[in-house]
């Protein structure tokens, strides 16, 4: 079965697959969807992350920063021509 060792702090150092001969601070107990840093307390996972750690995650993905707006402008201009080329390859195929 899968084993979650952890550090001393209780986040995970690494996995590996463990038996009933396995030694260490580890758990088997799988980790519940929707922790960004899962933290063992010693009998459930819970979020490892402060309150100023979440916000500024929340905050980031909230607000797009320069690049991601000029991507996301230069993608919506990437499929305003491929569909140009999409409809001129039809004309063109058409009026064969």
């Amino acid at each position: 079965m899968l084993g979650y060792f952890l550090d001393n702090e209780g986040f995970i150092s690494y996995v590996d697959y463990v038996d009933e001969n396995t030694v260490g601070n580890y758990t088997t107990q799988p980790i519940p969807a929707g922790l960004n840093k899962p933290k063992w307390n010693g009998g459930a996972w819970v979020e490892g992350m402060t309150n100023g750690e979440l916000d500024n995650i929340h905050g980031e993905a909230m607000q797009p920063n320069a690049t991601e707006i000029f991507q996301a402008q230069m993608l919506v201009r990437l499929a305003s021509m491929q569909q140009a080329i999409t409809d001129l390859q039809n004309q063109v195929g058409g009026a064969q």
